[in-house]
């Protein structure tokens, strides 16, 4: 991975031309019962009303109105119908004038993209509803964006736009990396001594927001440490459950830092002196600001942190290794209750920890894989992640392909559901998203022969082994691994599996989805994850014999499989009045020199996956009656609603009998499923009505109370 003959053809190969990628058609377009796909390496994923969004290095970008069918927005900037089409982007408008000041920096016909070549890397769009804009109004969707010229020397900038789709107008470049202390250069004239013009940070300590420079960020005096301090690129936004707004960035070098950012301007709010987070007691540099992973030069790229409001964590992602289909990239997962961590895995290791023995640390979540007669997979990484209205997850991200006759870097936007097991990890679903519907299954189900993959821990280049176990009546696994098996049902509206392989043991779902065998089937699947950091999938194979599968009536697993259609997602509006955040100052500029380490750098426009399209099976079956049970009869339940602090808080005493419920919500005329009991980000002036009824599966069927009363809150 740090070999310095992969890295110098890897140096190479940034800002290179290389084959045009293929436009996908729209999804309007495309072909009944095939799933569209597109190319955005790097894909992070926003929801604006009805269709999604991703945005991904090299100005690519794609929507979709069910994250199935995608239609490419914009290729990579050097892959388009004409040679200056990138100067005149949907999104970026004239890119060269808009992010001017950002290019002045590095990002554009310089060192490692000299030639006219540009490297705009991994923007993360977000809609802050507290942005003010100069006449008043609230509400902005905010692009947050990396340039990077070298391993090291690099900035991030950011953009505003009332629209998703843009055109999103600069607004700053908030944090530089890779200046030095005296007049310098690396692979260009640039002179990259920290107090030109062009850094902002003469200007910060100037007037005195910064305490002057920092000796941990150079080595013999004048280099650019990169064992201390980050590459200034993958910017991504989340807030807190609070409200307030912060920025994750960095890769390889020093690190993944957390800086806190003012949700009225999105300028960052510096640290301004060096400390230890008091709760998880990181380092926190006065520009940089709290290292949350990383440092000392190991690879980690790609942060990404999102809250789940019902787990109460923050899931930080972050991927490992070198981006290149046999580099070994793969996410890794961790979890903390406060922002700036401790972020823990579950072995108990700590992220900030990770700068040594690294691959020792994170749960893996996909390695290189495939299952017989199916694809290969490579390089899975660089994800984002998303919470959707009705409360289920997904995790999004660019997937390259095991190619063993011709192996290429065509990559491309891949979806998965997860789930939160038993120990509120989010387990990833084997098969992409096809719109499958998670269900309670019974025992009969889900026994049989599995085709296993156990994603291991290494950041390996390799392919991974697969294995057959088999998952007896009796609890017992037999085959290539031996132990026990168990099924829980849960809470929510799916079963949990419990595997006990050797002395590992492995938590996570069931789910009945179509596999990608040529000729497609509904199969059952299992998700799991250890206490050993492992990610273990199965696929279903082979039915036991009718002697062996257990007593049960023969009645169909409640398992619909409808297309998912995306609820509306009110576009936020200011109910909510936002507290104020210390209004930072406007950076300036700075310089950098020349450090040893060589990371992973980003693929320039790599050559993209022409987007097959794939067999997706008819998810359109009519809905299942709802069975009620003579011998089970549910309460109505009694929903109340509150609306306090700018919020809606819903509420209800679990009665006799619940295993589960369905709430729907509506502003309109339709009424829209969601997992969510409390509602912030609402509209004004707007009648928000909610009501509530419990489910019990009893044999395989869904038994229902009649609706509560409608509750009803006008917000003003």
């Amino acid at each position: 991975m740090k070999k310095k003959s992969i890295l110098l053809s890897m140096l190479l190969s940034v800002c290179m031309v290389v084959n045009p990628c293929q436009q996908t058609a729209p999804a309007e377009a495309a072909e009944e019962g095939k799933i569209t796909r597109v190319s955005v390496h790097d894909p992070s994923i926003i929801r604006a009303g009805d269709t999604y969004y991703v945005f991904g290095s090299h100005m690519a970008d794609a929507k979709s109105t069910d994250m199935i069918h995608w239609t490419q927005i914009n290729k990579d900037w050097n892959a388009r119908e004409t040679e200056d089409a990138w100067q005149h982007d949907s999104i970026y408008g004239d890119v060269l004038t808009n992010f001017a000041e950002s290019f002045r920096w590095a990002g554009y016909d310089d060192a490692d993209c000299s030639d006219g070549r540009l490297a705009v890397w991994a923007p993360d769009v977000k809609y802050n509803p507290y942005y003010e804009w100069e006449d008043g109004s609230k509400g902005a969707y905010m692009m947050y964006y990396s340039a990077s010229s070298t391993y090291y020397r690099s900035c991030i900038g950011y953009a505003v736009a009332k629209e998703v789709e843009g055109p999103y107008q600069y607004k700053d470049t908030v944090i530089y990396s890779g200046f030095s202390t005296e007049e310098n250069t690396d692979k260009s004239d640039r002179d990259i001594k920290w107090d030109h013009d062009y850094l902002n940070l003469k200007k910060l300590i100037d007037n005195e927001i910064i305490e002057g420079l920092s000796d941990n960020w150079f080595y013999d005096g004048e280099y650019y440490n990169t064992k201390y301090a980050p590459n200034a690129i993958d910017p991504t936004i989340f807030f807190d459950k609070n409200g307030e707004m912060y920025m994750l960035y960095g890769s390889w070098s020093g690190g993944l830092f957390i800086l806190n950012l003012d949700k009225k301007t999105g300028a960052v709010n510096y640290p301004g002196k060096d400390s230890v987070e008091p709760v998880s007691q990181s380092v926190t540099d006065r520009y940089f600001g709290t290292r949350i992973a990383g440092g000392n030069g190991v690879s980690g790229e790609g942060g990404y942190i999102i809250y789940d409001e019902k787990a109460d964590y923050y899931y930080l992602y972050e991927t490992y290794g070198s981006l290149r289909a046999n580099g070994g990239y793969n996410m890794r997962l961790y979890r903390s209750k406060n922002v700036y961590g401790p972020y823990e895995d579950a072995k108990g290791g700590y992220a900030k920890d990770n700068a040594v023995d690294l691959d020792d640390y994170g749960i893996k979540l996909i390695g290189n894989y495939q299952f017989t007669g199916e694809p290969g997979y490579r390089a899975a990484g660089h994800n984002s992640a998303l919470i959707d209205e009705d409360g289920q997850h997904y995790l999004v991200y660019h997937q390259r392909f095991n190619e063993p006759k011709n192996q290429t870097e065509r990559h491309e936007v891949r979806v998965h559901k997860q789930f939160l097991n038993e120990d509120l990890w989010p387990v990833t679903a084997v098969y992409e998203n096809h719109g499958e519907t998670i269900a309670h299954y019974r025992d009969r189900d889900v026994m049989g022969t599995y085709e296993i993959v156990n994603h291991g821990r290494t950041s390996s280049g390799s392919m991974l082994d697969t294995e057959k176990i088999t998952l007896h009546k009796d609890g017992s696994i037999s085959g290539d691994e031996t132990g026990s098996w168990k099924k829980t049902s849960s809470s929510e509206d799916y079963d949990y599996v419990t595997l006990v392989l050797g002395e590992d043991t492995y938590k996570g779902v069931f789910f009945k989805q179509y596999n990608e065998k040529s000729d497609s089937e509904e199969v059952m699947t299992f998700s799991t994850i250890g206490k050993d950091n492992c990610c273990v999938w199965g696929t279903w194979i082979e039915a036991l014999s009718k002697e062996e599968l257990p007593d049960e009536p023969e009645q169909p697993t409640p398992t619909p499989a409808a297309t998912v259609t995306p609820t509306q997602t009110p576009a936020p509006a200011a109910t909510v009045t936002p507290t104020q955040t210390p209004a930072p100052t406007v950076p300036t500029t700075t310089a950098s020199p020349i450090p040893t380490q060589m990371p992973s750098p980003k693929l320039s426009p790599t050559p993209v996956a022409t987007p097959t399209p794939v067999a997706v099976p008819d998810t359109t079956a009519a809905p299942q009656k709802i069975i009620q049970s003579s011998k089970i009869k549910l309460k109505r339940p009694a929903l109340s609603a509150k609306y306090k602090k700018g919020k809606i808080v819903l509420n209800w005493k679990k009665g006799k009998g619940e295993q589960t419920y369905e709430l729907q919500y509506k502003t309109g005329k339709k009424w829209k499923k969601t997992k969510k009991k409390t509602f912030a980000k609402l509209k004004k002036n707007k009648v928000y009505s909610f009501r509530l009824r419990v489910c019990r599966v009893v044999n395989g069927k869904k038994n229902y109370s009649a609706w509560s009363k409608v509750r009803k809150i006008k917000v003003k």
